[in-house]
């Protein structure tokens, strides 16, 4: 438990930011022009925590508030230095990943990932679950086709 700890510390800390403002980042970079209330949704916080949060990125420079589709929306989108906090922090996920996966043998590998998809199919009830899910996941590696979380909530299921 103290080692997933200071993995995420690590990835926080390379952005300068912690908690789901780091969520947040990366699910900007992969949905620009998010809502509050879908960004609270995909975090799982409360609106007002939400609104907050996206202050403080946006007093940093990471985030800029842009008018909504209606007068009362407010549509979020990275800035570049957000984007590139995205890209730092997501590079951060990728090492530690690696370091933890590299103690393992290709076999044992094999049988994590497809305990880890199993998983991830078997907690995916519904859109929301879904994107709370991969509000962290790098979308490029993981592409639609090969998210277990998207297989989980394709209709032919």
């Amino acid at each position: 438990r103290r080692v997933l700890f200071r993995s995420g510390n690590a990835v926080a800390d390379t952005a300068g930011r912690r908690g789901e403002a780091t969520a947040a980042i990366i699910a900007l970079r992969h949905e620009p022009g998010m809502s509050i209330r879908r960004l609270a949704d995909v975090l799982g916080i409360a609106q007002p925590t939400c609104v907050t949060m996206t202050e403080r990125l946006r007093e940093a420079g990471l985030v800029d508030r842009r008018p909504g589709p209606d007068a009362r929306t407010a549509a979020l989108f990275l800035t570049a230095g957000g984007s590139r906090s995205a890209a730092m922090l997501l590079r951060a996920r990728h090492r530690i990943a690696e370091r933890a996966l590299s103690a393992l043998d290709p076999e044992t590998r094999t049988t994590v990932h497809a305990a880890l998809v199993l998983m991830l199919e078997s907690m995916t009830t519904d859109r929301v679950t879904g994107d709370h899910l991969c509000r962290r996941c790098d979308e490029v590696a993981c592409p639609d086709e090969l998210c277990p979380v998207e297989r989980a909530l394709r209709p032919e299921r």
